[in-house]
């Protein structure tokens, strides 16, 4: 998914997804632990050289990156749009009746697994290695993949991915599927429309492009 744009903006999307999963399991070691023992907030900065201690500080350090990557992606959106508002010419495309599709299956295959199987408490060291490989083959699958990688934290920022096709009445020969952003709050109107839809980056392969709907003045 989203070959034709950057390296990095792939990486960002990415670990924006993972905010839901990586606060759940935040979340889920804290009432753990606290669970067990009279745990206080103090005790999180004691002894830091505890096994625990480091697979903890990992995983917040790792909701840090997402937080920002949710940021950066958000930013490239936002700037892409103000920059075509004077340089760019939009395209047709008719917006199909799908839009963030996959979160149950995201949720079925990623986060019910997640609080099932590691436990962290007994063996943090590898509940915290196999989180990790899992989050690395799973990159590698969306990298090398057409699927679809809900991104719910970007939904909640503002906006949503949407399915797409040029519109028949384009000066294209053939007609073609794309994947654009479009404004969360819009949906309903959004859905089943013709928009006008400018490319997040430039790129040989016009199949694969992925685009942003221009915002109406």
């Amino acid at each position: 998914m989203f070959r034709e744009t950057s390296h990095r903006f792939r990486i960002s999307y990415y670990l924006s997804c993972l905010i839901v999963p990586v606060s759940l399991l935040i979340v889920f070691i804290i009432i753990s632990a606290a669970e067990k023992v009279d745990l206080k907030i103090v005790d999180l900065f004691q002894n830091f050289l505890s096994i625990k201690k480091i697979s903890f500080y990992t995983l917040m350090i790792l909701l840090i990156s997402c937080f920002y990557s949710l940021y950066y992606v958000h930013k490239v959106i936002k700037d892409r749009l103000r920059y075509s508002n004077s340089k760019s010419s939009p395209q047709k495309f008719k917006i199909e009746n799908t839009f963030n599709p996959g979160f149950r299956d995201f949720l079925l295959s990623c986060l019910l697994p997640l609080m099932s199987t590691f436990s962290f408490d007994d063996s943090p060291l590898a509940s915290i290695a196999m989180f990790y490989s899992m989050l690395i083959i799973m990159f590698f699958f969306y990298k090398n993949s057409s699927d679809f990688f809900p991104n719910l934290p970007l939904s909640i920022a503002g906006y949503t991915l949407f399915i797409a096709k040029e519109d028949v009445d384009s000066q294209h020969d053939e007609q073609y599927s794309a994947y654009v952003f479009g404004k969360t709050k819009n949906i309903s109107k959004t859905v089943s429309s013709v928009e006008n839809i400018i490319y997040l980056e430039k790129s040989s392969d016009k199949t694969k492009k992925i685009g942003i709907i221009k915002e109406k003045c």
